[in-house]
Order: C-alpha cells, then structure tokens, then sequence
C-alpha cells in the first residue's frame, strides 16, 4: 500500500525530535567531515613536496582522470537529486497496512528523508572522492606542481561541503522539505 495523505504538518513535527535531527546532522557532518579531511592531507602532501617535476605521460593520466572526475561530478548532482526526490516522496512512501497511525507514518517520513539526505550527499560524496584521487595522483607523480589548473579536481569536494552546509539540516529547513513534498503537491 502507498502513503495515503494522513500525514499532517504536526505529525511529521512531533516524529522530527531532537534526537532525531541530531543523527541527521551529525551524519551529515560526518559525510563532510571525511572528504575534508582528505583534502587536508592532500594539500599538505603538495605542500611538503613542491619541488617534483611531472612527465607528459603521468600529465596525460590526470588530464584524461579530470574530464572522467568533471563528468561525474555533474552525473552525480543529477543523480543525487533524483534520487533523493525519488526516495522522499509521498508515492515511495509505503504502510504495512491500511490501519497505520498517523505518527507511525510521521515516523516512516523522517526515516525516509534521512534516507534521501544521505543518498543524496553519499552520491556528491563519491564524486567529491574520485576527484580527491585524481588529486592524489596529480601531487604523487608532481603533475599538480607542474600544472596547477588541474586542482579544478577539488570542484566536487567544494561542491559537497557548499551543498553540505547549504542543506544542513534544522528543524524549519525538514519541515518545509516536507511540506514541499508531501502538502503542496
């Protein structure tokens, strides 16, 4: 059975407590905590060895790995907003039977939007990664020392931790995601 439309702004509300939107937040911190990170470690690695020359054949390696890394990029905030749309909505979700309380169905809501929180920052994520490899791999064999433009790879990761922060999860912010959702349909 699909949602039937006996989820009230109140409800969803109530479900949302505080410790509820705590484990959003900190998962969602958590998802841009590793990619900076990672980062972090990159530039200190470039920073440490600024003196390595690159050869043309390694160059042509992190020149083909950026236009895949920029293709991802924009596959996965494609992706990522489906998704999450796709996953936090009032058709994906379902009851175990006709008889479910309304705050039960609240409850399946919140659940379901973290869902779609994490699907959707896990996809930037993976880009903001691939990119984060590609930088390693520029650093390692001095391409990045050589030919500073390709730390256009750190895109993805800026755009994961702008998202991130864009999207942090309050109260005010969930409740109207909801709203746009699953009243104003």
């Amino acid at each position: 059975m699909t949602y039937q439309g006996n989820i009230t702004r109140a409800s969803f509300e109530n479900a949302l407590t505080p410790n509820s939107l705590q484990v959003t937040r900190i998962i969602q911190l958590a998802l841009m905590a590793g990619v900076s990170i990672y980062a972090l470690c990159i530039v200190l690695i470039y920073l440490l060895n600024l003196d390595m020359h690159a050869n043309v054949y390694e160059a042509d390696t992190v020149s083909t790995l950026t236009i895949i890394h920029l293709a991802f990029l924009f596959g996965a905030l494609g992706a990522g907003q489906f998704l999450s749309m796709r996953i936090f909505s009032p058709r994906a979700l379902s009851a175990p039977s006709s008889n479910v309380d309304s705050q039960v169905l609240a409850a399946m809501c919140v659940t379901q939007q973290r869902t779609a929180i994490i699907v959707r920052l896990a996809t930037l994520e993976s880009a903001a990664f691939f990119g984060l490899a590609v930088c390693t791999i520029g650093v390692m064999n001095g391409t990045l020392q050589a030919l500073p433009y390709y730390w256009i790879n750190l895109l993805s990761t800026f755009v994961l931790l702008l998202y991130g922060v864009a999207t942090f999860p309050t109260r005010d912010r969930l409740v109207g995601w909801f709203e746009k959702r699953f009243i104003e349909q």
